[in-house]
């Protein structure tokens, strides 16, 4: 093997790699930012069904 072709090779593979966390880091972002489940969003609709 050429060192071009395994520079090649290990290119893909971490491209992968990139792309394969970029996939897992998505979902969890989206947990994170969902509005939903903020700390304090049952408290306050336990206080407003309460009134």
């Amino acid at each position: 093997m050429s060192r071009s072709s395994l520079v090649r090779e290990m290119e893909e593979s971490v491209d992968e790699v990139v792309k394969d966390l970029d996939q897992r880091i998505e979902p969890s972002m989206h947990r994170l930012t969902d509005p939903r489940l903020r700390p304090g969003v049952r408290e306050d609709k336990e206080t407003t069904t309460k009134r």
